[in-house]
C-alpha cells in the first residue's frame, strides 16, 4: 500500500513498503540494510532502536556463475600406511569410555546367569516332562579368563579357579547343571547289586506320589558300586560340569550337602562319585575336604562330568566287604499304585483323549465303544480297587 516513486532506483515511499531495519550500512540516501525484523508498525521499530526504511533499500550481492562438472577425488595407488599412532599419555575419555563398557560387561554376567537360574529350571521341567527323562537345568555359565584366580558362586555350587586353571587364550566358559538327587533315586529290591539297580524314571515316580522327602530311607539314595556291590549314598545334588575346551589345570569345586537326606551310619567317609550312566555311579579318587562346618563337599575337578556328593564305607575295597541296602520300599509302593492306575484306566476305554487323570480327580469322556454313553474314571487315594458299572453305562472305578 502508499504510494511509490522513481521505482528505476529503487526510491519508493507508502507505509506498505516500509519495514524495520535492525542492521544497515551507510547514510542518507544510500543505506543498505542488511537484517530486516518483523516489527510491523514504525513505533515498535525505533522501540528497538531499528531505522523504519524502504523494504527495497536491502543489501544487493551476489553474481551469476555458470555452471560446471569438478572432481572431489583423486585417484591414487593403493598402499599400506599406519593407522596407530603412539601416545605417551592415553586420552581420558577413551579411557573413561574403556572402563564403562568394561563394567557393563562385568555386570552382564552375573545378571545372565540370575536370569538362567530363575528361568531354565522351569523350562527345562517341561522339556522332561515331553522327552519324559529328569530335568537337568542349566544353573549358569562359569567365565574365566587366562591365569585368572576368582571364585563364583552359584548358589549349591562353588567355584574356584587357580593361575594354572586356563593357560590358553581367550575366556573360557564352564557349564553347570544341576542333577538332582532325586533323579537318581535306587528302585531295585534288596539284595540286588548289579549295576542295573537305579532307574531314571525314579524321580518321575516320586513326583506322582503323596510321599514326601521323610518318606525316604538312607537305601533310597545307596546308589554307588564299586565291583558289582553298594558301597555309599548320595547326600546332595549333583551338578554336571562341561568346560566349552580342556581345562589346563583343575578347578576347586564345592557341593552343598543336603541335610534332610537320610544317612547309613556305616558310610561315615565323605567323597563325590562320578555318575557314568543314567544307572552306574563310581567313586571318584580324588581328595575330598569340607568346609562351610561341613555343609559344603569339595574336590578338584577337571574333566567333563557329573559329580555328586557321596558318604561312603571306609573299607569299600576289602573283598569280603558285604554290599549294602539299596531297596526303596517307597518308590516300589508309588509304581505299584502307578500301574494299577493304568490297568484300571485301560480297562475303562480311556484313550487319553480327556486329559491327564489325577489321583483323587475324575474325567468324562466318550467310550470307546458305540453305547453312546460315557463313564467316569475316579482315583481316589484308597487302598482298595473296586468297578461297578451301572445301568446307564456310567463306570465308576476306584484304585489305590
Amino acid at each position: 500500500s502508499g504510494n511509490a516513486s522513481d521505482g528505476a532506483l529503487g526510491n519508493f515511499s507508502g507505509d506498505g513498503t516500509f519495514m524495520c531495519c535492525l542492521s544497515w550500512y551507510g547514510a542518507g540516501t544510500n543505506i543498505d540494510c542488511h537484517k530486516f525484523s518483523m516489527d510491523d508498525t514504525q513505533a515498535k521499530c525505533e522501540a528497538c532502536r531499528g531505522k523504519w526504511m524502504s523494504m527495497f533499500k536491502f543489501r544487493r550481492h551476489g553474481r551469476w556463475i555458470q555452471g560446471r562438472w569438478t572432481r572431489s577425488y583423486e585417484w591414487t595407488d593403493r598402499e599400506f600406511t599406519p593407522a596407530n599412532s603412539w601416545v605417551s599419555v592415553v586420552q581420558h575419555h577413551k579411557l573413561s569410555q574403556l572402563w564403562e563398557n568394561t563394567v557393563a560387561q562385568v555386570r552382564a554376567i552375573p545378571m545372565a546367569n540370575f536370569i538362567q537360574c530363575r528361568l531354565n529350571p522351569t523350562l527345562d521341567s517341561l522339556v522332561g516332562i515331553a522327552t519324559q527323562e529328569p530335568p537337568v537345568p542349566k544353573i549358569g555359565d562359569a567365565l574365566i579368563l587366562p591365569g585368572q584366580v576368582a571364585s563364583q558362586n552359584f548358589g549349591q555350587i562353588y567355584i574356584e579357579t587357580f593361575s594354572n586353571t586356563h593357560t590358553g587364550s581367550g575366556q573360557l566358559k564352564i557349564e553347570m547343571r544341576m542333577d538332582a538327587s532325586k533323579n537318581n533315586l535306587a528302585i531295585a529290591s534288596s539284595g540286588d547289586d548289579s549295576d542295573n539297580s537305579t532307574s531314571s524314571s525314579s524321580s518321575r515316580l516320586l513326583q506322582t506320589s503323596s510321599s514326601s522327602l521323610d518318606d525316604l530311607t538312607a537305601s533310597c539314595y545307596t546308589v554307588v558300586s564299586y565291583s558289582n556291590k553298594k558301597v555309599g549314598q548320595l547326600v546332595g545334588d549333583c551338578v554336571n560340569f562341561q568346560p566349552n575346551i580342556p581345562l589346563s589345570g583343575p578347578v576347586k569345586a564345592c557341593l552343598a550337602v543336603d541335610t534332610s537326606i537320610p544317612r547309613n551310619p556305616a558310610f561315615t567317609v565323605t567323597a563325590f562319585a562320578v555318575k557314568e550312566s543314567s544307572t552306574v555311579f563310581s567313586v571318584f579318587s580324588a581328595l575330598v575336604t569340607t568346609q562351610s562346618s561341613g555343609a559344603e563337599y569339595c574336590a578338584n575337578l577337571q574333566q567333563n562330568g557329573t559329580y555328586c556328593p557321596i558318604v561312603r564305607h571306609p573299607d569299600y575295597q576289602n573283598p569280603s566287604y558285604v554290599s549294602a541296602d539299596s531297596s526303596c520300599p517307597a518308590l516300589q509302593t508309588v509304581a505299584t499304585s502307578i500301574s494299577q492306575a493304568t490297568q484300571t484306566l485301560q480297562a475303562t476305554g480311556f484313550t487319553g483323549s480327556g486329559g491327564i487323570v489325577l489321583i483323587g480327580q475324575s474325567t468324562t469322556t466318550a467310550p470307546a465303544a458305540s453305547s453312546g454313553g460315557s463313564f467316569v474314571v475316579n482315583l481316589p487315594p484308597t487302598t482298595t480297587m473296586t468297578t461297578q458299572t451301572t445301568s446307564t453305562g456310567t463306570t465308576t472305578a476306584s484304585v489305590a
